[in-house]
């Protein structure tokens, strides 16, 4: 070993390169130039140049050792193939390294370079431009068990340790790190119980390392600015451990900015448990962008991009707490997650814009989540899953474009949304499922099949939302499956406003249904409605249909205007219809054609073909029907009870078709255009009493067959087979 020990500044070059086995620098300022040497040791308060060199092979120690004072300018060597750290730098001085090549012997794993304050209390050297590389060969990602993305352990716990990185800053130092390449070692960066000023760390480049790119260790305090990390087995680990104290005008301890982390297998960045600041990084393809593990309450997760990530933009798992905010994800064709939460994880999602994912948000074993004023855009499967006793609020956000239901509530879930805008979906707006629970309030949702769909025992409270352009509104379908439908305006569906079937049950109440193809409400198979308040106004078809054996429904305080029909009871359903305004209808205010009994009571109806059409069974009375063509048509076979009745102004007040069998009493039909009575065909089993007939056009009863009679008594032979009592005057 060759001993500099002069406080001259001798200069040593090629030529003499044979007798430099190894150089121990002790004083002065040397100058050494284009020379082989196996090692250089720089103590004391030495500050010697060291150019072009090849330091390479040492078979013990280290290949640069500066310690002490000492201090120098170092470049454009090659420092490599050493049995210890190939660099080591443990000195109160401030050395600076620039240019240099450092490699590893091939499958060693120690630190290549190694900064560290421990022996002196202060390190701050110059660290820039350096080509690091490690004993590795580049590292095949693709062979590494996927399923290790729910396991991060795998990184952490076993590879990422100091002794295994390629560059290691530990024990106080404060570097200046910037322009370097890092490539192919085990870890690239290890920072653990330091404290670097801002800017001092930034600029560099980590490629394939097989476990992470940068580890911010035990007590640190770190900024990461335009670093980036390609092809690691993960890029930036952030360890639960890291945080340490930091000045009041500083935020976190650990902030990541302007990073660009590209193709990392399993991870983009993983923070474990603390505090950070993470701020327009670009995170491209790989298995999950940004991993959020345990309570990071305090962190800020902000303007990054996280592009083509095969799992999952965001990962917030065991217990996680975090905000995500103003954040721009895109997918990919084979991406599954743009945020994912589970392990009871409670996570803020703000102001992102989230394109192209199979799901935008995922929620999972009774994890919570708040999403608000987010963009999800354009998803291949569903945009919010709920699942597992997960909850969820949304609130303001825009949800455009899903292949399957937009929102899926499931397996005991809950969520509240509130001032949504949803659309342009190709199947469910909301679809609730399996004992889950949604509450909908003050949405705009427009263009789905389903707009609303609840089965399997689900829950639905709608209230307030405007409801257009789709097919049908609300579905409720299947027993234990319930939904209260309130205050909402429905416009311009083209199949049902409401359907309830298969003994759902459903309220719906307050709404307003307008400009509709199809029937507004639907009841059917053995469900149980209560429809209320609600008006239908401008419809192609008819307002409200019940049907079904075991179906019950009760019509009450509705208004119907210009529609097909008002209100239709068929095939063994059962009801009330009672004080609704029906008016302008082109077929029939009420028809009563179930074999079940109806109530029809209290309703005024005016202005339709015919006001109440009757099949069958039926407890029909004290209602008002004006203006119609005409007023109430019984048809063969029908067997209702008719009383106190008011029609006025109707072309025709009543009309008998052959063998009805209704029963008429306590009837006022006041000013027919027409007739007040017209009898069809023999009906034996009608009874009409008190029935009054005033101010006819053309006469109070016309008989259209000769068969049959109207008599003042039922006294004839043709009277038995049609009785009218006749109490009151026929005028």
């Amino acid at each position: 070993m060759v001993r500099f020990s002069y406080r001259t500044s001798p200069f040593w070059q090629k030529g003499q390169q044979h007798l430099l086995s190894g150089i121990l620098i002790e004083y002065g300022s040397p100058i050494i130039r284009d020379c082989a040497i196996s090692s250089v040791y720089v103590i004391n308060d030495a500050t010697p140049q060291i150019l072009h060199c090849h330091i390479r092979d040492s078979e013990s120690g280290h290949g640069l050792s500066i310690t002490g004072g000492s201090g120098g300018v170092y470049v454009n060597n090659d420092i490599s193939y050493h049995d210890e750290q190939c660099v080591y730098i443990n000195t109160k001085g401030k050395p600076e390294l620039r240019q240099n090549i450092i490699s590893q012997k091939k499958g060693q794993k120690n630190v290549a370079v190694l900064i560290s304050a421990r022996l002196y209390g202060g390190c701050e050297p110059i660290f820039c431009e350096n080509i690091v590389r490690g004993g590795e060969e580049m590292t095949n990602q693709e062979e590494v068990d996927p399923a290790s993305v729910q396991f991060p352990q795998m990184l952490y716990e076993d590879n990422s340790g100091g002794w295994a990185s390629l560059v290691g800053v530990m024990n106080g130092a404060k570097p200046f790190i910037t322009g370097n390449m890092l490539c192919n070692g085990v870890t690239g960066f290890y920072f653990k119980d330091c404290n670097l000023p801002r800017d001092h760390f930034c600029k560099n480049r980590i490629i394939g390392c097989s476990a992470w790119g940068l580890v911010v260790g035990k007590n640190t305090s770190l900024v990461s600015l335009h670093n980036d990390v390609q092809t690691c087995g993960g890029g930036i680990f952030v360890s639960s451990t890291a945080s340490c104290n930091v000045p009041a005008k500083e935020s976190h301890s650990v902030v990541l900015k302007k990073c660009d982390l590209f193709g990392n297998f399993h991870y983009g960045i993983l923070v474990d448990r603390v505090a950070v600041s993470i701020s327009e990084c670009n995170v491209f393809e790989g298995s999950v962008g940004i991993a959020l593990l345990g309570n990071c309450t305090g962190s800020t997760i902000t303007n990054n991009t996280l592009t083509g990530n095969r799992v999952a933009a965001f990962s917030v798992l065991r217990r996680g707490v975090a905000v995500i905010e103003e954040n721009n994800i895109r997918g990919c064709d084979n991406g599954m997650y743009g945020v994912f939460v589970q392990d009871g994880s409670d996570v803020t999602l703000r102001s992102n814009s989230i394109e192209g994912t199979s799901n935008s948000v995922f929620v999972r074993e009774g994890s919570c989540i708040l999403a608000e004023k987010n963009a999800l855009r354009q998803s291949s499967v569903h945009h919010v899953v709920l699942t597992e006793c997960s909850q969820a609020t949304l609130k303001g956000n825009v949800i455009e474009g899903s292949s399957y239901a937009a929102v899926v509530v499931t397996s005991r879930s809950e969520c509240k949304a509130v001032g949504n805008v949803m659309y342009a979906g190709i199947r469910e707006g909301v679809l609730v499922e399996e004992k889950g629970r949604a509450i909908f309030e003050r949405n705009s949702m427009s263009s789905f099949r389903e707009t609303m769909y609840v089965k399997t025992g689900g829950s639905l409270q709608a209230t307030g939302n405007d409801v257009t352009l789709g097919q049908h509104g609300v579905v409720v379908d299947g027993e234990e499956s319930n939904a209260v439908v309130s205050n909402n305006h429905f416009r311009g569906m083209h199949a049902t406003a409401v359907y309830a079937l298969e003994r759902a049950t459903v309220t719906v109440n307050d709404n307003s249904m307008t400009e509709f193809s199809a029937v507004s409400i639907q009841v059917g198979s053995g469900a149980i409605a209560v429809i209320e308040k609600n008006s239908f106004t401008n419809g192609s078809d008819g307002a409200i249909h019940v049907d079904g054996f075991g179906t019950q429904c009760k019509v009450l305080h509705c208004e119907m205007e210009k529609v097909v029909y008002g209100v239709k009871f068929t095939r063994s359903s059962t009801g009330i219809i009672q004080e609704n305004h029906i008016r302008l209808c082109q077929l029939f205010g009420v028809e009563c054609n179930s074999n079940q009994p109806v109530t029809v009571q209290g309703n005024t109806i005016t202005v339709a073909n015919v006001g109440i059409d009757i099949f069958s069974a039926g407890d029909i009375h004290d209602n008002f029907i004006g203006d119609s063509e005409v007023g109430i048509l019984a048809h063969t076979l029908a067997n209702a009870q008719v009383r106190n009745h008011r029609v006025s102004n109707c072309t025709v007040g009543i009309r008998l078709m052959n063998d009805t069998c209704v029963n008429f009493t306590d009837i006022k039909i006041k000013k027919p255009k027409e007739f007040g009575v017209v009898v069809n065909g023999p009906s034996a089993s009608v009874t009409m009493s008190n029935v009054t007939i005033e101010d006819s056009g053309v006469a109070g009863v016309f008989v259209q067959r000769e068969v049959c009679a109207v008599l003042s008594n039922a006294s004839s032979s043709v009277a038995k087979r049609m009785a009218f009592e006749w109490n009151r005057r026929v005028r």
